[in-house]
């Protein structure tokens, strides 16, 4: 008995240092004075790693870059009620919010909530996220704001990310060529020859984008960089392309590649869903207010013009042109005929060149290649199968995507992707990354969040 005492003695202990621990680790919480860049500069400064800055009710002009260099919470009284408007020059090449780690090995969490940005039409970018060497953030959240007035053409963002991941969620994007910009800049080759490879559905691999309303072509990507894209809604004039994966060319490297499932697109007309000149992407269950889009795969340059060494401790195993990519399940009006995929023209800007890459069936599979890729019960998989084959296993409707897309779905997406390893024999199957995103949930416990509305709306984040 004595010993059962003990034993459940340090048990009680254990479990109290741990909650202390869990407690202490969350840092503590601050308010700034204002929402004035000096207040929340200030705070900022004395804050320590893991403290959370609250930031008042209020509009205020920020005429200078807020730089943050260790991972906080910045938290505002919600969209419509704290409001930072740029006050820079019109053409001012910097951003409103920049975060760079100074000790980028902590990964501590970073978040920034409950803001309306406005960039008066001058910045660069919105927020900038940074991290440096090949040393990867994964704890970084930006939820529930709203972005107005880039007022600016391409190249020029709300969020700009690199070597940075997590989850940007439940925010508002009033309008942007391209509203987000990953890029790895001078370090494709770096990120090609030392990060691992593009692995499916796993939380800390890639930044998820989700239930977000987004006006006009969400995502440029380049340079060994990756992002996913699920359960937003994208409202475009359509005619052209939403998102954007470069190939190499010159002295570039190729994006990695991705995933997008879940979206839904709202437009007066088609256009080009997916512009594909590398890498690798799982493509699926997509809806279409609309008929005449499609998704087009094509090579950018040949792999020779710039090879990857693979002499990384992690060298991924596939090369940098359009490779191991499946779409499918992409439909018109929910229940609708299928988008189509067909090999692009291969161009650099307006110059074009011809070679067979990538090929259907070979590099990249659908529901009409061949091999290509099927949708059915699990218990329905083929017992016999040849090499790339496609298996897409769910419960779900093969033919329905009612209740599945657009931010806060009913049903969320379920199913496991099995692909041919070799003639007859299925791999282990790769399945979507459980919804919501774990950086929602660990922040906001049990809460259930409502998407940002497309009216005036006014979006409070959960602390």
């Amino acid at each position: 008995m004595n010993i059962i005492k003990h034993v459940f003695s340090l048990f009680i202990f254990s479990s109290l240092v741990a909650l202390v621990f869990i407690a202490d680790s969350r840092g503590a919480s601050k308010s700034a004075p204002s929402c004035s860049y000096a207040d929340v500069s200030t705070a900022i400064t004395s804050a320590s790693v893991g403290d959370t800055i609250n930031v008042p009710a209020g509009t205020c002009t920020w005429n200078s870059t807020l730089n943050i260099n260790k991972g906080i919470n910045l938290i505002g009284a919600g969209v419509g009620n704290t409001v930072i408007i740029s006050g820079t020059a019109v053409g001012t090449n910097s951003n409103l919010i920049s975060y760079q780690p100074s000790n980028p090995a902590i990964n501590a969490p970073f978040r920034v909530s409950g803001f309306t940005f406005d960039l008066g039409g001058a910045l660069r970018n919105g927020i900038e996220l940074y991290s440096n060497g090949l040393v990867i953030q994964t704890k970084v959240r930006i939820d529930h704001n709203r972005f107005q007035n880039i007022g600016r053409s391409t190249a020029y963002m709300f969020i700009n990310f690199v070597k940075v991941r997590g989850v940007i969620d439940h925010n508002y994007f009033t309008e942007a060529s391209y509203f987000a910009r990953t890029n790895g800049y001078g370090l494709g080759e770096d990120l090609w020859e030392n990060w691992e490879g593009v692995v499916f559905g796993k939380a800390d691999n890639t930044m998820w984008f989700e239930d977000n309303i987004i006006n006009g072509p969400p995502v440029d990507c380049s340079r060994g960089m990756r992002y996913a894209f699920r359960y937003n809604t994208i409202n475009t004039t359509g005619g052209g392309q939403l998102f954007d994966q470069h190939g190499n060319y010159g002295t570039s490297y190729s994006c990695f590649g991705g995933e997008l499932y879940g979206n839904n697109v709202v437009g007066t007309s088609g256009g080009q869903f997916l512009d594909q000149r590398g890498g690798r992407f799982f493509v699926y269950n997509n809806n279409f207010n609309t008929t005449g889009w499609n998704i087009n795969p094509r090579e950018e340059a040949d792999d020779a013009g710039n090879p990857v060494n693979y002499v990384g401790p992690n060298p991924p195993q596939y090369p940098q042109h359009v490779n191991g990519t499946y779409y499918w399940g992409n439909r018109a009006s929910l229940t609708g005929a299928l988008v189509s995929t067909s090999k692009g023209r291969n161009c650099i800007g307006t110059v074009c060149f011809d070679t067979p890459m990538p090929v259907g069936g070979q590099d990249f599979f659908t529901e009409s290649t061949s091999p290509g890729i099927s949708c059915g019960l699990p218990a329905s998989r083929p017992s016999s199968c040849v090499t790339n084959q496609g298996y897409w296993a769910t419960n779900q409707s093969c033919t329905n995507l009612t209740g599945m897309v657009g931010p806060n779905p009913a049903t969320p997406i379920s199913g496991t992707l099995y692909r041919c390893a070799v003639t007859n024999t299925w791999d282990s199957g790769v399945s979507p990354l459980p919804y919501p995103h774990p950086l929602i949930a660990e922040s906001n416990g049990s809460v259930t969040l409502l998407p940002p509305t497309l009216y005036d709306p006014v979006i409070t984040p959960v602390k």
